[in-house]
């Protein structure tokens, strides 16, 4: 049972904010007198600041890293990655891994008993997309159509990415 849960759990999740999405993005089409050019670079956003919000994301992991005392050892977007070498020099290198669009990879700082500084880590790319669109909507959201989208791209993330964590 718990197995059909995990499964069917993250497709109820997109297909909820796939149904408000659509729902909002028809009714501010209808109510704004929106053009047909507009309608379509609208619609080409939703991606768009996905892949920013995937780029925030992993970054939010680097920083929150950094700061629990981790070291940077890649960091990749798709399938490009930047490996931090030990003499400090970085590479970049195309690698993919299936099933990812991110990854922050970071070596942990030694262990003291007791004290493990995961939690801030693993919340950190979540954190930076929660902050990221408070601010946007804070001094955006009124006039401007694409931070509301930019704003529901972070809705999505977030719901997405801490269910399977459980942090």
């Amino acid at each position: 049972m718990k197995k059909k849960i995990k499964k069917i759990f993250p497709m109820m999740v997109m297909t909820i904010f796939g149904l408000i999405g659509g729902y909002w993005a028809g009714y501010i089409i209808a109510s704004k007198n929106v053009n047909v050019l507009e309608t379509v670079f609208l619609f080409m956003s939703f991606p768009m600041f996905y892949i920013i919000h995937i780029v925030i994301h992993e970054a939010g992991h680097g920083l929150l890293g950094k700061i629990s005392g981790y070291k940077m050892v890649s960091y990749r977007i798709f399938s490009f990655m930047w490996v931090w070498r030990e003499d400090g020099t970085i590479h970049v290198r195309r690698y993919k891994v299936p099933g990812t669009l991110g990854q922050c990879l970071m070596a942990p700082p030694t262990y003291e008993a007791g004290k493990f500084p995961f939690r801030l880590y693993l919340l950190g790319g979540v954190i930076a997309n929660i902050v990221t669109s408070l601010i946007v909507g804070a001094f955006f959201c009124a006039p401007i159509i694409f931070s509301y989208i930019f704003c529901y791209c972070r809705h999505f993330d977030c719901s997405y990415k801490l269910y399977p964590n459980r942090v």
